[in-house]
């Protein structure tokens, strides 16, 4: 017997509500998670280490905070840059438009687009987050399974255990 019943007409229901209701506000900062696409290696470190960011990546603009995402530079793809660049010599010199992944490797979903899209994306890929960007392409943050997790836990109730 299951720990609790799912509803299946909530669950399903939640599947087709905009990303956007899904949000982890808990992901960190836009100052932290934001970075500019000429911002050098040690801001870069700087920016995926930082205690406010709990995503171990940054989001790649072109020059402000509200101007489009280009790119995401995740941890592990930091450390292959840095893998690749120290054969080369000292990984010191490069910027965040040369280190970032554009698309289609910075795969996003718009936050109009039902959450099943994300769930979908997290899928494929086998990641754990998703990039949420509006109609303009402006970050807006982040879709985790554990803030779809916790906003289905909300529809259900609390497992009986």
């Amino acid at each position: 017997m299951p720990l609790f019943e799912l509803p299946k007409g909530r669950i399903s229901s939640l599947r087709q509500h905009p990303i956007k209701e899904f949000i982890d506000g808990e992901s960190g900062s836009p100052d932290v998670l934001l970075i500019k696409s000429d911002a050098n290696v040690k801001k870069i470190l700087e920016a995926i280490l930082s205690p406010k960011n709990r995503e171990d990546a940054v989001i790649v603009v072109k020059h402000k905070s509200k101007s489009p995402a280009i790119g995401i530079i995740a941890d592990v793809d930091f450390l292959e840059w840095i893998e690749n660049t120290m054969k080369k010599g000292i990984p010191s010199k490069g910027t965040a438009s040369q280190i970032s992944k554009k698309e289609p490797d910075f795969f996003h979903v718009k936050e109009t687009e039902p959450l099943q899209k994300a769930i979908d994306v997290m899928k494929e890929r086998g990641v754990t987050h998703v990039v949420v960007l509006d109609e303009k392409k402006n970050f807006v943050g982040w879709v985790t399974k554990r803030s779809i997790l916790r906003k289905m836990g909300a529809a259900i109730g609390k497992p009986s255990i």
